[in-house]
């Protein structure tokens, strides 16, 4: 069920930062701050509003004997910022989960095959406060990582040395909250900014897992008949974050800038292996408003042997108008890894100034 998170870490997050590879640790006009480096408030001038990088994206995961797809329109980010006489506060909301997946999975032994299919509705949300420090570019950000999965899913068995079938519906929740806290700052000597953001991982306040099903056999013991078996199952917990640390750079010439990110995120057994992601953004400014974005990120592990193996593009276009910025923009990720993953959509937001 969470062979997909990994793709949608890499769905765009930010007004600019998802279509410069993700790049925003070192980003002084962030527009999704509590996410890369809350520590950016402080570069902020004036009250703002953002909706920003709604993806419509589409997912598609496969490995041996299963196929997931998706097709969703997802509210990556929505931030408040009010600018303060000392501190410049934030109320976030982050979302990078599709709402909806199917599974198709179709399974053989010697002795018997499967096909299965599975609806899931999922929810994974982080939301919070974030305050930075007008007076010295540090930053803490307090949020809450809420996570749910509701599964539907109908299986056929059928035993090929003789006539005995059988068919299983099952549902199941999976439900955890958990608490994190993170810390952040920058600093900038004239056209190089340099940012960085720790977070701990997360503590559990709630953590839940049931399911249920039936299942129907059929041609056991004599060829017409069937028996019913009702079942209940607890599964696996939902996930926890772990720690994860980012610095960033930031260089700028002209009208031209450049941002690289080194992401260290603990992996999901919690047991201090981490993964690396390397980032790399481009934005070119014109003194009319408009500015041209590109970016991409990899996966360095080694577990990839080729670059592209797990690698995330993106490029898009920004302009403004009065008070409003809007941009819009694609991305494209895959990875070869275990499974061959892929998904690809549009982001598009705004951000309003007052």
């Amino acid at each position: 069920m969470f062979s997909f998170t990994l793709a949608q870490a890499q769905s765009a997050i930010g007004l600019y930062e998802g279509m410069m590879g993700n790049s925003g640790v070192a980003f002084k006009e962030s527009s999704a701050p509590s996410y890369y480096n809350p520590s950016l408030l402080s570069e902020r001038k004036k009250d703002s509003y953002s909706l920003a990088a709604n993806s419509f994206g589409a997912y598609n995961s496969k490995s041996v004997g299963q196929e997931a797809t998706s097709l969703a329109l997802t509210p990556n980010y929505l931030g408040s910022v009010i600018v303060g006489n000392h501190l410049v506060h934030e109320i976030f909301f982050t979302s990078v989960m599709p709402s909806k997946i199917k599974y198709v999975t179709n399974a053989a032994t010697a002795s018997e095959l499967t096909k299965a299919e599975n609806q899931t509705d999922n929810t994974q949300m982080t939301f919070g406060y974030s305050m930075a420090f007008r007076s010295v570019p540090f930053a803490l950000s307090y949020y809450a990582d809420f996570f749910q999965l509701k599964s539907f899913g109908f299986s056929e068995i059928t035993n090929t040395n003789g006539t005995p079938k059988a068919t299983e519906q099952t549902k199941s929740e999976q439900t955890s909250v958990g608490l994190g806290l993170s810390a952040s700052g920058h600093f900038s000597i004239e056209k190089y900014t340099m940012g960085f953001i720790i977070k701990t991982r997360r503590l559990s306040l709630f953590n839940k897992s049931e399911g249920s099903g039936a299942r129907y056999a059929y041609g056991s013991p004599g060829p017409t008949d069937y028996t019913k078996t009702d079942f209940t199952y607890g599964g696996s917990t939902a996930p926890l974050s772990g720690y994860s640390f980012s610095v960033g750079h930031s260089f700028t010439n002209g009208d031209h800038e450049f941002l690289t990110d080194s992401n260290l995120v603990e992996q999901s057994d919690l047991s201090y292996r981490f993964k690396l992601v390397q980032t790399f953004g481009y934005r070119m400014n014109s003194d009319s408003g408009h500015q041209f974005l590109c970016g991409v990120n990899h996966l360095i592990s080694p577990d990839v042997k080729y670059v592209g193996q797990s690698v995330y593009y993106s490029a898009g276009y920004s302009w403004l108008t009065r008070s409003m910025r809007s941009a819009i923009g694609a991305y494209y990720y895959t990875s070869r890894l275990d499974q061959d993953i892929s998904a690809l959509g549009l982001t598009f937001g705004s951000e309003f100034s007052y």
